[in-house]
């Protein structure tokens, strides 16, 4: 209902004889209704499982602020809607996704993608990523019609002219989000240490993908790590079969429904590689490899600092890395036409900045 009426609301404060804004707002409106009615029992799931709830409802920059504290800053959000239960009453992706549409029309793209694959790793809400262009299509919209009833009752040619200017910026901005984006496929691959997580968050908010690391979802399957050692609890190779397992069910989710991927893993065995691989082909998207390479000592000098600072979702040890170098399979042939070299001691942005002529989708 809030969207429809949102198409409603919008067609009588666009000119009349602007006739290009009118086509744009049936377009969007028709792609809204279609979406709809194809997103039927996915929108039934999340209120079923529990995604539904008594949200904040208005959650963009606007109300938002970073106070100063004693302590520390917080970012304080205020202004929720509490005059309307249907507006406060929402899938958490419909609040997230006007967070992030906010972001983006505001030229930060890459923050708008941390913020998203840091909601992905908290939550493991990959099955919201189907339902996030659709809310934030609605989430322009909204602004967008804000814009325009700033003048609905007059102005001066100014205020008029900057209200229209920001109105088509968020409806160029929904269409974005209605239509179809080139997505692809990348694996990591390298021992602990190497940097590959880096490298793929580098990557995912330079390109826009959505980065699943290994180590959290790992420990997402097996929140107990079980007893010590490199074949026991999360570290068992049934645990790490099911981890990998579980990186490919993800990634075929979101390829379906039109997000790029960054799978951050070591891919040290052939068979794992070649199951993304024949998976990318499958979808008809590219895929590439990033290669890591790193000098022994500097991934033992990695490791031990990381162990001894704590807190990182890496668990690996210099065991685990001498585990991992007695049992890696070096990639084929026709492996090495799909990988991209990056050498873990030289600035990683600069050489991925060197590498997005190639991977940018057209």
């Amino acid at each position: 209902f809030p969207m429809a009426q949102n198409f409603e609301q919008i067609q009588p404060l666009l000119a009349a004889d602007d006739t290009t804004s009118h086509a744009q707002l049936e377009r969007l409106r028709l792609w809204t209704e279609a979406a709809y009615a194809q997103l039927q029992l996915t929108l039934a799931a999340r209120k079923r499982d529990g995604f539904v709830r008594e949200l904040h409802g208005d959650m963009h920059l606007g109300n938002m602020a970073m106070v100063d504290g004693l302590i520390e800053s917080k970012i304080i959000i205020f202004d929720a809607i509490e005059f309307n239960d249907s507006f406060r009453w929402i899938d958490v992706m419909s609040e997230l996704a006007f967070l992030l549409m906010d972001l983006q029309d505001r030229k930060l793209p890459a923050h708008a993608n941390r913020l998203l694959n840091r909601y992905l790793e908290y939550t493991g809400d990959y099955a919201g990523m189907e339902l996030l262009r659709f809310y934030q299509t609605y989430r322009a919209m909204v602004r967008a019609k804000v814009a325009l009833l700033g003048v609905a009752f007059g102005g001066t040619d100014e205020q008029i002219a900057v209200a229209r200017a920001q109105y088509a910026r968020y409806a160029n901005l929904a269409e974005s989000y209605s239509q179809a984006a080139p997505s692809q496929l990348i694996i990591t691959h390298g021992f602990s240490g190497s940097g590959k997580s880096h490298a793929a968050l580098t990557l995912a908010e330079s390109l826009g993908l959505i980065r699943i690391r290994a180590d959290i979802e790992r420990q997402r399957l097996f929140p107990e790590r079980g007893e010590a050692g490199l074949n026991n609890g999360r570290y068992s190779p049934q645990a790490t079969a099911q981890t990998y397992q579980r990186l490919l069910e993800l990634a075929q989710g979101l390829l379906q429904t039109g997000w790029g991927v960054i799978l951050d893993a070591t891919y040290l065995k052939h068979e794992a590689r070649s199951q993304v691989r024949e998976m990318a082909e499958t979808a008809d998207v590219p895929f590439y490899i990033i290669d890591l390479h790193c000098p022994d000592t500097l991934l033992r000098q990695r490791l031990q600092t990381r162990a001894e600072a704590g807190g990182d979702p890496s668990e690996a040890t210099l065991d685990v890395l001498s585990a991992q170098q007695n049992g890696a399979e070096p990639l084929s042939d026709a492996e090495k036409v799909k990988a991209l070299p990056l050498r873990c001691d030289t600035a990683v942005e600069g050489q991925i900045a060197a590498l997005m002529g190639l991977l940018a989708p057209a």
